[in-house]
């Protein structure tokens, strides 16, 4: 009977703890950002540059929702991969056009990228995997 006393005790302990740690700041925080899966990648296109070992990506987002959208921001680990977008808002089956550089190792044959694109001031994520094979 102490047994099942002292399991029950510490069961419930271990439920406040995590408790208490979903209502802390950082998960809800975390709770706060949605994947936007309305935000539909309609073409990507790859362009090698020989002289400058830089890929050059051009990318298209349709918004397939009513929700209005803008890219905040299109954040990068590492300072090899940076991007260029327009804030401008979009509607409903509108546009968002990104363009982004890769500066590749000039051994590499090709490249696998993470690329995060964050919207309405990080509300809303994407992620893309951005891949190319060669430098044909």
């Amino acid at each position: 009977m102490l047994l099942i006393l002292i399991t029950f005790c510490s069961c419930c302990q271990n439920r406040n703890k995590m408790h208490n740690s979903y209502n802390s700041k950082k998960p809800r925080e975390a709770l706060r950002q949605k994947p936007c899966g309305f935000a539909k990648v309609i073409s990507v296109k790859y362009k090698y540059d020989f002289n400058t070992d830089r890929w050059a990506i051009d990318m298209k987002i349709r918004n397939e929702s009513d929700t209005i959208l803008f890219v905040s921001d299109v954040p990068s680990g590492c300072s090899c991969f940076h991007a260029e977008f327009s804030k401008k808002p979009i509607g409903r089956h509108g546009i968002i056009n990104i363009k982004a550089v890769y500066e590749a190792d000039k051994h590499e044959k090709g490249f696998t990228k993470p690329m995060a694109i964050t919207f309405n001031n990080g509300r809303f994520y994407k992620l893309i995997l951005l891949r190319h094979d060669s430098k044909k």
